[in-house]
């Protein structure tokens, strides 16, 4: 029996696949700002989220590299129910520092 495809679900799932935040941290000012398609409340569960699925992973032994401000992107891939990550820190050690600051200073 064929599956009848909902246009209108098919639309709000590509819509939710569209979930992301860009992080761009500043080291030497101490600041931060978030761009993307989350709210606040988005962005404070996909930090959580993503910090808490790193506890385990090992020792990143690449060198950081120095640099006065990063960009780290989080994506919410709901088709396999995982989240992505792109960063150029160089190390996951430092992203997930750079992570785990933003996510202690969001109200």
């Amino acid at each position: 029996m064929p599956i009848k495809k909902d246009v209108k679900n098919l639309e709000v799932l590509k819509k939710l696949e569209d979930l992301f935040m860009e992080i761009t941290y500043n080291v030497k000012k101490g600041k931060f700002k978030i761009t993307g398609t989350l709210n606040k409340v988005g962005q404070k569960t996909v930090l959580e989220n993503f910090i808490r699925s790193q506890f385990g992973e090992g020792v990143d032994n690449r060198k950081p590299k120095i640099k006065d401000v990063y960009h780290i992107r989080l994506a919410v891939d709901l088709s396999y129910d995982i989240l992505k990550v792109k960063y150029d820190t160089g190390n996951m050690g430092l992203r997930d520092g750079i992570l785990m600051d933003v996510y202690s200073k969001l109200e």
